[in-house]
């Protein structure tokens, strides 16, 4: 082990009433309750547990519960930041096994790297405990699990979890951050329902699934085993997805203007011909259905019919994507004729009242165009989790007695795991209702779905 940093605490064992306990030099203001700021120190030698006795930390009967090596939010905030300043200063380079670009700062090192090359070194040096623990010593509640590959680049990862961090929950477990990656991990895995990743499973409410381009992570058996492990607990299942690029978003947002601007123009170029129509007719006429209310009534009912189709349509983005656009010219040009062209004619609530619903289908459909953008990254990222899966039965170990531990736990649990996971894969979630509806022959594609569209709708209704 190298020498160790001078700011460091020497941590020492000693015997109490044969108890095996950890000191270290007191230090002002450093207790293990004590809530660390990312915000306030860079310095990894300032974080909590730096100096403690990682060993007696992880022992499984008399330290830290292996569910309670959890980190939150802004752990991984400040992880990134490790990680982007460890290529910078060549801690982490590129190598055969990971040609990564150091100028990339969208997926980044892969996690074989940066565990070798970030946190065993400096998890080493703090006393061998877990990232988890070396930020939180006395750890913490285990709120959702995570499971993921370690062929997905941090970076990708990272912004992947941060993202889809469920609202309300504080504490996540990562295997990478979670286990003590330079202590005997094979000791604390070889009984699998025994394992950490067992004891966090059944503390979370939830399992985060994070997938990645280079293959299935239901490829890899601990991946499996995992899920087996969520859906026998009846756990709630969802797929992570990344955050949604400002070019991409720049790319929906010009588009919709364009759509935006053809309905005005469109509004414009009639409003000569119908102005000089309107004059021509009695709108005061008892009775009479003018020539305005029926285009009144027919831009209306034409928003509506593009609106429900809309929700048809969700499965096919190209599709959506024209139906938005045509949704958002139709309802534009409604607005834009009643603002400007009939205003002077018609001052009454039931004018307020067509233009409060073209307002509400503007936003509409524009909400629309953003479900559209998610559901393409779900899709995507359905598609990352369905490369090369086969079955479970089909999954790899590093260790093939962990391969046959695991599908001897699973028994003729089999054919329902490939079930929860197909769920998943359909729906963008695999609850223990979505599953039994899946199991009854029920379609549950996009079942799990929330559309900001729909929301809107009941909001406004």
């Amino acid at each position: 082990m190298q020498g160790r940093n001078p700011l460091e605490q020497t941590p020492t064992a000693r015997s109490s009433g044969g108890t095996s306990q950890t000191t270290r030099q007191p230090r002002a203001s450093k207790t293990h309750s004590r809530t660390f700021s990312f915000r306030s120190s860079r310095d990894v030698t300032e974080l909590p547990g730096w100096g403690l006795d990682g060993r007696a930390l992880h022992d499984t009967r008399t330290g830290v519960p292996p569910d309670r090596w959890c980190i939150t939010r802004e752990d991984f905030k400040y992880i990134r930041r490790q990680i982007k300043e460890a290529v910078q200063d060549g801690r982490i380079q590129p190598s055969p096994r990971d040609d990564f670009d150091p100028e990339d700062d969208v997926v980044g090192p892969n996690m074989h790297s940066v565990v070798e090359n970030l946190v065993r070194p400096v998890t080493a040096e703090a006393g061998d405990m877990s990232w988890a623990l070396l930020c939180h010593p006395d750890g913490l509640q285990c709120d959702f699990f995570i499971t993921h590959s370690w062929a997905e680049g941090a970076y990708e990862f990272i912004d992947k979890v941060l993202t889809s961090w469920p609202p309300g929950l504080r504490n996540a477990w990562c295997c990478i951050f979670s286990n003590p990656q330079n202590l005997d991990i094979g000791g604390l895995i070889c009984e699998p329902q025994a394992s950490p990743f067992a004891k966090a499973l059944e503390s979370a409410s939830y399992m985060m699934v994070v997938s990645t381009k280079k293959c299935s992570i239901y490829a890899r058996i601990w991946c499996v085993y995992e899920a087996y492990l969520a859906c026998k607990l009846r756990k709630v299942i969802f797929m992570a997805t990344p955050p949604l690029p400002w070019r991409r978003l720049g790319k929906a947002a010009i588009a919709a203007s364009v759509f935006l601007a053809l309905g005005c123009a469109v509004g414009q170029v009639c409003s000569s011909e119908t102005d000089s129509l309107c004059g021509r007719i009695d709108f005061a006429a008892a009775g009479d259905l003018t020539l305005r209310q029926c285009a009144q009534l027919l831009v209306i009912f034409a928003c509506l019919a593009l609106s429900a189709l809309s929700a048809l349509a969700v499965r096919q983005p190209r599709v959506l994507f024209w139906m938005n656009g045509a949704g958002l010219a139709l309802s534009s040009f409604g607005l834009y004729l009643h603002l400007i062209l009939w205003r002077s004619f018609d001052s009454s609530n039931p004018f307020r009242f067509q233009v409060a619903v073209l307002s509400f289908f503007v936003v509409f459909f524009l909400m629309s165009e953003m479900d559209r953008l998610h559901f393409n990254r779900l899709r995507l990222e359905a598609e990352a989790l369905r490369e090369s899966f086969t079955s479970i039965a089909d999954a790899k170990a590093s260790q093939e007695e962990d391969r046959r531990r695991i599908l001897r736990d699973i028994g003729d649990q089999i054919e329902v795991v490939d079930g929860s996971i197909r769920v998943l894969l359909a729906a963008g979630m695999s609850t223990a209702d979505l599953r039994g509806a899946a199991e009854a022959g029920a379609d549950v594609t996009s079942m799990a779905d929330l559309r900001l569209a729909t929301a809107w709708a009941g909001l406004s209704g």
